[in-house]
């Protein structure tokens, strides 16, 4: 009895401690997530006025063109870039966006299309490259910080394959964050631009820009594929904190209700022992006294 009572207090403190850690990490990842959000809304706006620029270069003309921008005929060779996260402990993220990815690699494969994976995210990189699937680049390490020049460094990678022509389109699988409870995994088009750059149908205003279209097209076109890779792996983060942040708030909750339950044990068993114990002394009193 008094073992199994000691069993028990040395239990009640492992789950003590496994809480205090699950707590930690979950206030670590809503401050991590506070900072992606913003990071998300500061972009926004680039992002979108850039957007307004090219379909306005776009306006009134047809002789405008970029190869990041050119479909390509025939479409049987892709690309799919797969965000996941470096590390575990966020729920069903990771398995889910792989699930999510693997399902559309497996359909174009049963089509008799050839696909290539990018990995951003070790447990992607992990999962793919132990199976058959065709992995050609993975990058990892991208937190703490989210910088631009990482992102930068990964969208010089997916422009220099496509307009070498080793592929014909590429896609992007990413968390979509809809709030810190819902987090959907997406499988969207990336290159070529051609169904997201189009002309602007505002009225026929006459913009004069500088320096002349066709140059700030090109310099504007490579830009425009960096911003957006960002934004999808600033918005890969959020959903990796979010996720985070609601699997140790229950895993916090959990333990809240394991300590209750075993305090509960472990007072039943005192209280037993206590009562055998009382028992034994009135029985060895009447027995005395007798």
């Amino acid at each position: 009895m008094a073992g199994g009572a000691r069993a028990l207090k040395r239990r009640i403190k492992v789950v003590k401690n496994t809480q205090q850690i699950t707590n930690a990490m979950k206030m670590v990842a809503a401050a991590k997530l506070k900072v992606a959000q913003a990071k998300i809304e500061a972009a926004a706006p680039y992002t979108d006025k850039m957007q307004e620029i090219l379909n306005r270069l776009l306006q009134g003309t047809d002789k405008l063109s970029h190869p990041l921008t050119v479909e390509k005929e025939g479409n049987n060779r892709l690309a799919l870039v797969i965000f996941t996260s470096d590390r575990g402990l966020c729920g069903s993220f990771n398995s889910n966006l792989i699930r999510k990815g693997q399902t559309f690699v497996d359909s174009l494969l049963k089509e008799g299309k050839q696909v290539s994976l990018m990995a951003v995210g070790e447990r992607g990189y992990a999962y793919f490259s132990k199976r058959k699937y065709r992995v050609i680049a993975s990058h990892t390490g991208l937190e703490p910080k989210i910088r631009f020049q990482d992102c930068k460094r990964i969208g010089d990678r997916i422009k220099e394959l496509y307009t070498e022509d080793d592929f014909d389109s590429v896609h992007i699988c990413y968390p979509k964050f809809k709030n810190t409870m819902t987090v959907i995994p997406t499988v969207i088009p990336f290159l070529p631009l051609a169904a997201e750059i189009s002309p602007s149908n505002e009225s026929d205003t006459d913009y004069i820009f500088e320096p002349e279209v066709e140059k700030l097209y090109n310099s504007l076109i490579p830009r425009y594929v960096d911003m957006q890779l960002f934004r999808l792996l600033i918005e890969s983060m959020t959903s990796e904190y979010a996720t985070r942040m609601t699997a140790m708030t229950a895993a916090t909750d959990n333990a809240d209700e394991v300590i209750d339950n075993l305090t509960i044990t472990y007072n039943k068993m005192r209280q037993s022992a206590i009562t055998s114990e009382l028992l034994d002394i009135v029985g060895g009193a009447n027995a005395l006294s007798g």
